[in-house]
């Protein structure tokens, strides 16, 4: 669960008055910058570059002990992205 605000009618409110009303552009804008910017979405890029690293075609036999260590532990969907940030790292 997220901990960002839901906007209400009333903060909705607030921001058009404080864009204007005549430049929704912005408005949309701003709406666009604070979703692309919060921790919901920049956890789902995160994860989505783990993915793509994962399937993609990066050497992966460094990593395989600790692939097979996380199989036969039963390893968290935590320890996984761990694991993976570790081995993304060493590859830079």
């Amino acid at each position: 669960m997220t901990t960002e605000k839901i906007l209400t009618r009333t903060d909705i409110g607030s921001l058009i008055a404080e864009i204007g009303q005549e430049n929704p552009f912005e408005l949309c804008r701003a709406t666009e910058q604070a979703v692309l910017q919060s921790k919901q979405v920049q956890a789902w890029k995160r994860d989505a570059e783990r993915m793509e690293w994962y399937f993609g075609g990066a050497d992966k036999s460094p990593w395989m002990p600790q692939y097979l260590r996380g199989c036969n532990d039963g390893w968290s969907v935590d320890q996984w992205r761990m694991s993976i940030d570790a081995a993304m790292e060493k590859q830079k």
